[in-house]
């Protein structure tokens, strides 16, 4: 290969000196930095007309959208106020429907006006009874404060589901949350739904008031029914209490229930059913009685007798007019004299369908005036909302559980008349 006649016709015409220097590899480098540079900037400047281009059609079309929504939200209904004008705004700009608009418009409108007649019109409730239910839900709502939370369009039909803000004005330092449904089933038929009594959520935390006022209404004390005297058949007696040294309190079996009936020297009071299913094999079941000899006023109150789920029979005897009293309710009693006037209030505590809650019951000659605590921390009958009441160390605990998690607060009774709140 050395002496190859190849190798020859290569040596000659290479030569013998190196011909590849650095000089020469560094002018070849250049060289192609700078093709590569010309050609990349040609690449540029020929797209950036397409680039601008795109552009401005772009922005042509962006403001030609927004201009046109513009033109539209500005033709406003007449006789709008401002309010109610920005609600317009706000769902033609989400909806792009007018006809959306104006049906929410006009339903809240013949809502404020109580006008029913009008508001079929709008709704999707037809009957009377319906639509006043509608009407009543809105009592006490601040209608200009109405503000729109969110509008979510519906994935199954064409409707809009329109949550909106406001302030009761019983209540203007807080905020209540309210769906409004809308069907849009084409240009002419659209309504307007909400559910018949659905409660309001409560949308912020709630404000405990420093002062809350009880409202009371009358307890009728009944009186007993002296029965004549006759033999008790013994086997039928299941129980027998001493209330007092001449009263004695008899429980008796009758069927499937337990009665009772007071017997002072000859007189006999029949008390009525005590409860039900509480005889096992003849032998009492968790009823209760208890001895409590209070003097409330002019009567004592002698005893209680009942069970807990169904409430105490409470006994008085009005010692001046030789007779029996008394009512029935459901929960456990506490005596306090909460006005320092000597004579002791009933405080019940009681729990129905979950909820906890304190009556307070007040000797108002010749009847006794009661109050539920729970009542007095109620917004109305509209508000979505759970109260809780419970009694501690003569303090009153209220738990109020809403959208926004439970809180709790402590009043003190202040006398009879409110609640004193403990910061």
């Amino acid at each position: 290969m050395k002496d190859s006649p190849i190798k020859k016709g290569l040596d000659a015409a290479i030569g013998k000196e190196q011909w590849m220097d650095d000089e020469l590899i560094r002018r070849m480098v250049k060289q192609r930095n700078n093709n590569h540079s010309k050609k990349k900037s040609k690449v540029s400047w020929f797209f950036l007309p397409l680039f601008v281009l795109v552009f401005l059609c772009f922005g042509v079309l962006t403001f030609s959208q927004i201009f046109d929504k513009q033109e539209t939200i500005e033709s406003l209904p007449a006789d709008l106020s401002d309010n109610y004008g920005n609600l317009y705004k706000t769902i033609v700009v989400t909806t792009n429907l007018e006809e959306v608009a104006d049906a929410f418009i006009n339903y809240l409108t013949c809502i404020e006006q109580g006008d029913i007649n009008q508001l079929k019109a709008y709704s999707f409730y037809e009957n009377e009874e319906d639509l006043k239910q509608i009407v009543n839900m809105y009592k006490g709502v601040d209608f200009s404060s109405i503000k729109i939370e969110s509008i979510i369009p519906s994935r199954a039909e064409p409707s809009y589901e329109v949550k909106i803000v406001t302030h009761n004005l019983a209540k203007p330092e807080m905020k209540f949350i309210h769906s409004i449904h809308i069907n849009f089933y084409d240009e002419s038929s659209v309504d307007t739904y909400e559910q018949v009594l659905e409660k309001w959520s409560t949308f912020e935390p709630f404000i405990a008031q420093k002062e809350v006022f009880l409202r009371y209404s009358d307890l009728l004390l009944g009186s007993f029914n002296e029965v004549e005297k006759q033999e008790t058949d013994i086997s039928k007696i299941v129980a027998t209490q001493n209330l007092r040294d001449d009263i004695e309190l008899q429980l008796l079996k009758k069927e499937d229930t337990v009665v009772a009936q007071l017997v002072k020297g000859e007189m006999i009071v029949d008390l009525g059913r005590v409860s039900f299913f509480h005889l096992v094999d003849d032998v009492l079941q968790d009823v209760q009685i208890q001895i409590q000899d209070q003097q409330i006023g002019p009567l004592t109150l002698l005893g209680l007798v009942g069970t807990i789920q169904e409430g105490f029979t409470y006994i008085f005897y009005d010692e001046k007019h030789m007779e029996f009293k008394g009512f029935h309710l459901v929960g456990i009693p506490t005596f306090i004299d909460i006005n320092q006037d000597g004579i002791n209030e009933i405080l019940l505590e009681t729990e129905e369908k979950g909820e906890t809650s304190i009556m307070v019951l007040s000797y108002e000659e010749p009847n006794f005036k009661v109050t539920n605590i729970n009542n007095a921390f109620k917004q109305n009958d509209y508000v979505n909302e759970e109260i809780n009441t419970t009694l501690k160390s003569r303090n009153i605990h209220m738990f109020y559980k809403n959208t926004k998690g439970t809180q709790e607060f402590i009043y003190q009774l202040k006398g009879l008349e409110s609640l004193q709140l403990v910061e």
